[in-house]
């Protein structure tokens, strides 16, 4: 064969080569777009899911938010009953950091500061009013979708009628569940409930931030061994301000936190001092901006105080 016939041919190869090739990329292209338009919501959610994985993993790497101990020689301290912190103005005593669950169950009157909330017909806590109607504001101004509440105070009879319905690591029993105390919430936007909640920018917002406005993820995905209870995205818990960050940062749940507290020691974290105590008499820091006591369901109280 000719020299020039074998260029000719060369050419032609090359030129089929590089015509087949294109035609499978243009194959792999369509088939590819038809995938992702087919499963667009499914990469969607995966995205909202990764990027919520990697925020929480950042936020405890770089942002610490440690207890302090501290001598209580530091303050000037007050000895109060029960009956005289109840009774003083400049002292705010709720039950907003009890424990409840299969261990530590609901008390008789865990449900005396519930109130409705705005008029709507639904029943919470009095604590969690102003965090929640905050964080749904934001959650709307953000993202121009509305925060709803699936469900927030619930009655014996309520949780009875939920137990009885669902499993036991999805409901909690009747004088296990935080719902009868009006602490709780169960959240979601249009599309996204339950366990789909994370799945959006806005779940994924909530369990990152719920923090700042003093509220926690009360079951986080890797506490369902403390906790008795699956990962619930959607269920928030009220605990305020220091307690919901610390436990954010270190990724504690509620029983671990509490359980972290040494009973009569001081602690300080952002501003705030920290005490857990027992007995018939509490100290109580002086001259601070706020103090906030709550028991705890254990047999302790705990005292927060905002230094000035």
């Amino acid at each position: 064969m000719k020299q020039g016939s074998k260029k000719k041919n060369g050419g032609k190869n090359k030129r089929l080569r590089l015509a087949i090739f294109a035609l499978c990329l243009v194959a792999l292209t369509l088939v590819t777009g038809v995938f992702v338009y087919k499963n667009k919501d499914a990469i969607s959610n995966r995205k909202h899911e990764y990027y919520y994985q990697l925020r929480l993993n950042l936020d405890r790497i770089f942002t610490e938010v440690r207890l302090k101990e501290r001598d209580e020689s530091r303050y000037t301290l007050k000895e109060y009953t029960l009956s005289e912190i109840k009774k003083d103005p400049n002292i705010h005593y709720d039950n907003s950091l009890i424990l409840i669950n299969s261990e530590h169950k609901v008390y008789e009157g865990a449900d005396e500061y519930v109130g409705e909330y705005k008029d709507k017909n639904v029943f919470m806590h009095k604590a969690i009013m102003k965090p929640y109607e905050e964080l749904a504001e934001y959650i709307n101004k953000k993202y121009g979708k509305k925060l709803y509440i699936s469900s927030a105070y619930r009655t014996r009879e309520k949780q009875e009628e939920l137990a009885a319905s669902k499993s036991k690591d999805t409901a909690a029993a009747p004088d296990a569940s935080e719902h009868r105390t009006g602490l709780a919430l169960d959240v979601y936007v249009n599309n996204y409930a339950g366990e789909a909640f994370i799945k959006s920018r806005e779940g994924v917002y909530v369990n990152l931030n719920a923090y700042k406005y003093g509220l926690i993820i009360r079951y986080p995905e890797n506490k369902t061994e403390i906790t008795g209870i699956k990962f619930e995205p959607w269920h928030l818990r009220y605990v305020g301000v220091p307690h919901a960050e610390i436990m954010y940062r270190n990724d504690l749940c509620l029983e671990e936190y509490i359980e972290s507290l040494k009973v009569g020691v001081f602690y300080e974290a952002n501003g705030y001092i920290i005490s857990r105590q027992s007995g018939e008499s509490l100290k109580i820091p002086q001259n601070m901006k706020s103090v906030r006591v709550s028991p705890d369901n254990t047999g302790c109280y705990i005292i927060t105080a905002e230094k000035p």
